[in-house]
């Protein structure tokens, strides 16, 4: 299996000083769904995307997704504090980019396979915390022909949670399990949504219980499920805390990663979902709370650790990308030497196939750079490792 995606190097939000236009923002953000939901529908379409006639105005909404691509990255750098707009943002700036490109070169195919995967930076952004519910003031819907899995994903990339997990909930309600793959995909990703943006437990263990009912729900899935329950029953036995100080929040981050890595039989073991999805909320609540902190790269090495597990629930590769700016943020010490080494390690093998292990030199070079970054320098600073 070939990687096609690498993160890549970004500028800090707090070292970025473009000029705002925030009142220009809500604008920006209604026709960046509007041109969103045009292309869904071409390349959801194999007559929309191959048609001739249809080929110059599938041209002109990509090249306009990745002017508003960028336009997304230079304002949000420019006033948000959370290091994971900036992340996101460069990510999603580069893939619409490339796709436009690709188009107007004329590799229509693998341009087409990029445009599908925009929605999954909008669902990593929309989906850090809880967030407003956009369900009652936009009515877009899926374009035709989009399985009810992917109907999810596009209500929850334009914020309709709402109709986004009842997409999911109708789909797991249907009277077969049907295609395994997609079953658990929308059950983790219907999960997702309750823990991340609802932050409800009570909802989450009745959306977990509508699961367990089912009597053909997959071995698998029910053993995972399982232990979702039991981390949701938990979740809503807990007593709220106030969380008001930076070494409050940082200690409740720690806390949940480390139980949700006590959860795991295994490092892929998806049975403590619960526990890093909060565990990741909670860190990109720390990330927004306290951008100057010095221990915003333990941060992101715990953000890279959880969402190496989480993986596929509408978060594509972003674990690579926040050990990467683990790395550049606190080069020669002891947490930017973990980083490196989870993040050698997911790119051998995201470059390892049955026929070996074959890393373009491109991704030889930018490893090299990135292991001298992390190297310890002959006076080496002092910091805590981050136990990953």
């Amino acid at each position: 299996m070939n990687k096609k995606h690498l993160p890549i190097v970004i500028a800090l939000p707090f070292l970025v000083s473009i000029p705002s236009k925030a009142r220009e923002w809500p604008e920006k953000m209604k026709e960046l769904r509007e041109v969103y939901g045009a292309l869904m529908s071409d390349v959801a379409s194999d007559e929309r995307f191959d048609d001739p006639k249809n080929r110059a105005a599938v041209e002109r909404r990509a090249s306009r997704l990745a002017e508003l691509a960028k336009s997304l990255y230079h304002e949000k750098n420019a006033t948000e504090k959370d290091l994971s707009i900036a992340l996101l943002a460069d990510l999603f700036r580069d893939e619409a980019d490339s796709a436009a490109r690709m188009l107007k070169h004329g590799n229509r195919a693998y341009a087409r396979v990029m445009l599908k995967s925009i929605g999954g930076f909008c669902i990593a952004c929309h989906s850090r915390v809880p967030g407003a519910d956009l369900s009652n003031a936009f009515s877009a819907k899926p374009p035709v022909g989009a399985t009810p899995v992917e109907s999810g994903q596009y209500y929850a990339a334009t914020r309709q949670f709402d109709r986004a997990l009842q997409a999911y909930s109708d789909y797991l309600a249907r009277p077969k399990v049907g295609n395994v793959f997609d079953f658990e995909r929308a059950a983790r990703s219907g999960l997702a949504l309750w823990v991340r943006v609802k932050n409800d437990p009570a909802q989450t263990v009745q959306f977990i219980d509508r699961l367990l009912e089912r009597a053909d729900l997959p071995y698998f899935l029910r053993e995972q499920a399982g232990s979702w329950r039991t981390e949701a029953v938990a979740w809503k036995a807990e007593k709220p805390k106030a969380l008001a100080t930076e070494d409050a929040l940082f200690a409740e981050a720690k806390r949940l990663y480390a139980e949700a890595r006590d959860g795991q039989k295994f490092p892929a073991d998806r049975s403590a979902d619960v526990a890093y999805l909060r565990a990741t909320a909670t860190l990109h609540q720390f990330l927004n709370r306290y951008p100057g902190s010095p221990a915003i790269a333990e941060a992101l090495a715990l953000l890279g650790a959880g969402y190496e597990v989480l993986g596929d629930v509408g978060l594509r590769d972003f674990h690579e990308t926040y050990y990467v700016a683990c790395i550049r943020l606190a080069p020669h010490t002891a947490t930017s030497r973990k980083c490196y080494e989870r993040y050698e390690e997911s790119v051998y093998l995201g470059f390892t196939g049955s026929g070996g292990t074959s890393i373009p030199s491109d991704v030889r070079r930018r490893l090299n750079a990135l292991e001298t970054m992390a190297a310890p320098e002959p006076k080496a600073k002092s910091d805590a490792p981050a136990r990953l």
